[in-house]
């Protein structure tokens, strides 16, 4: 199996890109970065054999994975949440969790700040690449 710790590098909450890695690439229409919405304290550590990571960033390095079984993808997994983008540039569900992790000292009110304002100015962005990544997983599982 794998392992999933307490990120050393605290709480990643915003708007990051990660790097695809050549099997990301392949599962993602080659795109080389994928901007997401993150919010969260651990990441993954390390992935179970019938696993291969899609990319990562410095401070998450499997960011995403897939999961096969007879070389065919049965499973995607991600720290990001690409499925915030179907709740339109409000982001009830995001704006939510950043408050409550600031109540719990997770981040800085300042931190919040800063992130709400990115993703007010990157929204269209951050958008359009989640839609894609569902696209790509849900064509990948066979269900499109």
């Amino acid at each position: 199996g794998g392992e999933a710790i307490k990120n050393p590098h605290g709480s990643q909450v915003a708007i990051r890109t990660f790097d695809t890695t050549d099997t990301g690439k392949e599962y993602f229409g080659g795109k080389v970065q994928i901007p997401l919405l993150y919010t969260h304290s651990d990441r993954v550590e390390t992935l179970p054999s019938c696993a291969q990571s899609l990319g990562g960033y410095d401070k998450v390095p499997i960011e995403a994975a897939v999961y096969q079984k007879d070389g065919n993808p049965t499973a995607f997994t991600f720290q990001a949440h690409p499925e915030y983008a179907s709740e339109g540039p409000e982001q009830p569900t995001f704006r939510a969790i950043i408050n409550k992790m600031v109540k719990l000292k997770l981040i800085t009110e300042e931190q919040r700040r800063l992130e709400v304002e990115n993703l007010n100015q990157n929204w269209e962005s951050v958008y359009k690449h989640s839609i894609e990544v569902m696209y790509a997983v849900s064509t990948n599982l066979g269900w499109l």
